[in-house]
């Protein structure tokens, strides 16, 4: 890689498309490519603390001993109720401070190569006012941070895909690459996965990057879930 700290904001078409296995993989083809890769997930909800077994920053960080951060420091604020960051915080009598979440990410990528996980889809309220893509907007602008954009593999995501490269390409961010991600109880046939595959490159111009299959031991990944992410970030 030419550049010292890739960074990278993997973001999705929804919510639960797998940003967190998709993050998962980074790291670790980041590693493997002989950088220490820091995990961060500005806004968590869904859960009661980042320490909890469901949280994202503890699976990432769970699969990723190479890397010395705890579950709290990766991540930035935690909400209990799995809504929208606006209304989860809200129901906390709380709120997200983007700008606050901006000046930590600015700090972040001084000395650091980043995977920054967002929450939900593109157009979730983060704040009163501001959507998710706009403060992907804003890491893209002030940091140089790359957005991935993770989507289903199977039925509904050619028009989940091409609405959320729309929101991207409306403030003026590109993405640097897409990815599927195929999970075990919708596992997409290879015909319907190569068909949307065909659909978001002739009507958006991006090629997806490649699927990301089921993982049975995501402490052993198959080598294509990791090797896709060269496209992206090599």
């Amino acid at each position: 890689m030419t550049e010292p700290n890739p960074s990278f904001f993997v973001v999705g078409t929804d919510t639960d498309v797998g940003k967190t296995v998709a993050s998962l993989m980074l790291m670790r083809f980041l590693i493997r490519a002989g950088h220490a890769p820091y995990y961060w997930k500005p806004v968590q909800t869904g859960c009661l603390s980042p320490n909890d077994a469901g949280a994202d920053a503890s699976f990432v960080l769970k699969y990723c001993p190479e890397v010395h951060q705890t579950a709290a420091d990766a991540t930035g604020a935690c909400f209990r109720t799995p809504k929208a960051p606006f209304y989860a915080a809200r129901d906390e009598q709380s709120s997200v401070e983007v700008e606050d979440l901006l000046h930590k990410l600015a700090y972040l990528r001084k000395n650091n190569t980043l995977v920054v996980e967002a929450a939900g889809g593109l157009l979730v309220p983060f704040s009163r006012t501001h959507m998710l893509a706009d403060m992907v907007q804003l890491a893209v602008e002030r940091f140089g941070i790359k957005p991935i954009l993770v989507a289903r593999a199977g039925l509904g995501t050619i028009n989940h895909t091409l609405l959320s490269i729309e929101a991207l390409h409306h403030r003026g961010v590109q993405p640097a690459g897409i990815v599927f991600v195929n999970n075990k109880e919708h596992r997409t046939p290879q015909v319907m996965l190569q068909e949307n595959m065909e659909a978001i490159s002739t009507f958006s111009n991006y090629s997806v990057c490649g699927c990301i299959p089921h993982i049975e031991d995501f402490s052993n990944p198959p080598e294509e879930a990791i090797n896709l992410f060269e496209r992206i970030a090599g």
